[in-house]
C-alpha cells in the first residue's frame, strides 16, 4: 500500500463499483503510472455483487480495464498471488481443455453418460 496512486506499481480493487465511486476510480487509474496491471480481487469485484441495486454499476471491468480476476469470497492467499502473477505476466495462464457431449434421452435411460468414465 502506498499513499498516492502515483507511487503504485499495480492496482487491486476489492468489491463492486458503485456509480458514485466510478469517476474517482477512473481518476485513480489515470494517476497511476504505466504499465499499471490491475486485478479484481473477490467475487463481488469480478461479477458486481449486488447487481440488482440501482447504485451498483457492476464489476470492476465495467469501469476500468482489468488484467486478471481473482475468484473467491474472500479470495484465498494463493489465488491472490496467482492473480497478481497473471497480471504482471510472471505466471502462465493454465486452463484445462474440456470436451462436452450432449447425450440423447436414450443414452441417459440406458445409463450411458459422458461422466460415467470420469473419476
Amino acid at each position: 500500500m502506498v499513499e498516492s496512486p502515483r507511487h503504485a506499481d499495480a492496482l487491486s480493487v476489492c468489491g463492486p463499483v458503485a456509480r458514485r465511486v466510478a469517476p474517482a476510480l477512473e481518476r485513480r487509474v489515470e494517476a497511476t503510472p504505466c504499465p499499471r496491471p490491475t486485478s479484481a480481487a473477490g467475487s463481488c469485484a469480478s461479477g458486481g455483487g449486488w447487481l440488482d441495486t440501482y447504485s451498483v454499476l457492476g464489476g470492476v471491468d465495467e469501469a476500468i480495464p482489468v488484467d486478471s480476476c481473482i475468484p473467491g469470497c474472500p479470495p484465498r492467499r494463493e489465488a491472490i498471488l496467482h492473480g497478481v502473477g497473471l497480471a504482471l505476466g510472471l505466471s502462465p495462464k493454465k486452463v484445462a481443455e474440456e470436451r462436452l457431449k450432449q447425450e440423447s434421452l436414450g443414452e441417459l435411460a440406458e445409463g450411458k453418460s459422458a461422466f460415467a468414465g470420469r473419476k
